[in-house]
């Protein structure tokens, strides 16, 4: 399934399984690697290759937001903790938002 951005997620895939966390010290979102990592190699985008590049944050990032929109089409319930970040579809400026990446 896609949501025309070209972005594509398997149809057993459930948005669930990312397991989207916030680390309580930093704010930060966390997902669990391995279905992330899967969903990137759904779509063509091998993690160990770009694992070390400046830029893998926001690959991750495009991937959960796509991702994230699917499921909310799809009738999937809101996540608190996508919703409360500036990758909540609600925020018009998107990963425009998004603080650097060291």
């Amino acid at each position: 399934m896609t949501n025309g951005s070209g972005f594509n997620i398997p149809e057993t895939f459930n948005f669930n399984d990312l397991g989207i966390s916030r680390n309580p010290t930093t704010g930060n979102l966390n997902c669990l690697h391995k279905p992330l990592e899967e969903l990137l190699a759904y779509n063509g985008i091998d993690a160990r290759r770009f694992r070390d590049r400046s830029y893998f944050k926001m690959i991750c990032m495009s991937a959960i937001t796509e991702c994230y929109k699917i499921h909310l089409s799809k009738g999937g319930k809101p996540n608190p903790f996508i919703e409360s970040s500036y990758l909540a579809p609600a925020n018009k400026k998107g990963l425009e938002e998004a603080p650097p990446v060291d």
